[in-house]
C-alpha cells in the first residue's frame, strides 16, 4: 500500500515539475534543501527563545545542512559521515592537547598556536596520501574543527561545552538532511547519474584505444596531460591499452577496457552500496554501459 502511494506521488511530482518547465531532479534537490534549511533555522529560533541557548551553536545545524547537501544520497551520506568523523576526531585531539598543555603548565598563546599548527600540518600531510583519499574531507574537518575548539577553549575555558555542542550540532545537521532526503528523494537519479558517468568514462577509454591502436602515442599523451589527475597514470594507461590493442580487435579492446574501468568499483565490495547507492541491478547497469559503449 505504502509502495503504491509513493509510486503515485512520484508520478504526480514529476508531472508538476514538468508543467512548471523545471528539471525534476534539480527542483527536488532545491526543495529538499529548502525544507531541511527551514527546519534547521526553526531549531535555532526555538533554542534562542525558549531554551535560551546561544545562537552560535544551533546555527551549526543550518551550516551543516548547507555543506552536506548533495544531489545524490551517496554523495550526501559520504560527506555527512566524513564531516562527523572529522569533528569527533578534532574533539578527541583538542582534549589531548588541553590535557598535555595543562599538565606541563604550558597553556599560553605560543604553545596553543604551535599545537594547532602542528595538528594542521600533520593532517595536511596525511590527507595527501592515496590510501586515505576517500576520507580526505575528514582530515580537512579535523584540522579546522580542532583549531576552533582549542582556540575557543583558551579564550573562554569551555572546551567540554563547545566540543559537545559542536559535535551534537553537526551530527544533528547530517541526520536532518539525510532524513529529509530519504523522505523526499528518489534513488533513480543516482542510478542514472552513475550510468551516465561510467558510460562517459568508457567512451573516453574507447577513444584512447583508437589513439593507441594507430601508434599515436604523442596525441594520447596530450589527452592525458590535459588532466592533472591522470598525468601520474600516463605510462600505466598507455601500457595497458597497448597490451589490449596488440592482441584484440577494437571492439574486444573496448569490452576489456570496460572491465578494467569497473575494477576499482568491484574492489569496494559491499562498501560500494554505501558510496554508490544503485537501485537497479548490477546486470542492468552493465548492459546499459555496454549499449552506449558499442555506439562509439
Amino acid at each position: 500500500m505504502l509502495e503504491r502511494f509513493w509510486k503515485a506521488f512520484e508520478e504526480f511530482d514529476l508531472r508538476v515539475w514538468t508543467l512548471l518547465g523545471l528539471k525534476p531532479d534539480r527542483a527536488r534537490f532545491c526543495l529538499r534543501l529548502f525544507l531541511a534549511s527551514a527546519i534547521a533555522i526553526a531549531l535555532v529560533f526555538i533554542n534562542m527563545q525558549d531554551i535560551g541557548v546561544d545562537v552560535y551553536q544551533p546555527i551549526w545545524v543550518f551550516v551543516t545542512v548547507q555543506v552536506v547537501a548533495q544531489p545524490t544520497v551517496g554523495d550526501s551520506t559520504t560527506k555527512g559521515v566524513q564531516r562527523c568523523l572529522g569533528t569527533i576526531a578534532a574533539t578527541v585531539l583538542s582534549g589531548i592537547v588541553r590535557f598535555v598543555l595543562r599538565m606541563f603548565h604550558l597553556y599560553n598563546w605560543p604553545e596553543v598556536i604551535i599545537s594547532v599548527l602542528s595538528i594542521n600540518t600533520v593532517c595536511s600531510y596525511v590527507e595527501q596520501s592515496p590510501s586515505v583519499k576517500t576520507f580526505k574531507y575528514s582530515f580537512v574537518m579535523t584540522r579546522v574543527a580542532c583549531g576552533l575548539i582549542v582556540c575557543y577553549d583558551f579564550i573562554n575555558d569551555e572546551q567540554t561545552s563547545i566540543a559537545f555542542l559542536r559535535v551534537s550540532s553537526i551530527v544533528g545537521g547530517c541526520i536532518l538532511w539525510l532524513v529529509v532526503e530519504r523522505i523526499y528523494g528518489y534513488d533513480s537519479f543516482a542510478s542514472d547519474r552513475i550510468v551516465m558517468m561510467m558510460s562517459t568514462s568508457i567512451e573516453s577509454l574507447a577513444e584512447l584505444v583508437k589513439l593507441v591502436s594507430v601508434n599515436r602515442r604523442k596525441e594520447t599523451e596530450g589527452v592525458l596531460y590535459r588532466n592533472d589527475n591522470l598525468e601520474e597514470a600516463d605510462d600505466e594507461v598507455i601500457s595497458k591499452f597497448q597490451q589490449l590493442t596488440s592482441t584484440r580487435k577494437k571492439e574486444d579492446a573496448t569490452v576489456a577496457a570496460l572491465d578494467w574501468e569497473f575494477k576499482p568499483l568491484s574492489r569496494l565490495g559491499s562498501r560500494r552500496h554505501f558510496y554508490l547507492p544503485i537501485t537497479r541491478s548490477k546486470g542492468e547497469m552493465y548492459l546499459e554501459v555496454f549499449r552506449r559503449c558499442r555506439q562509439v
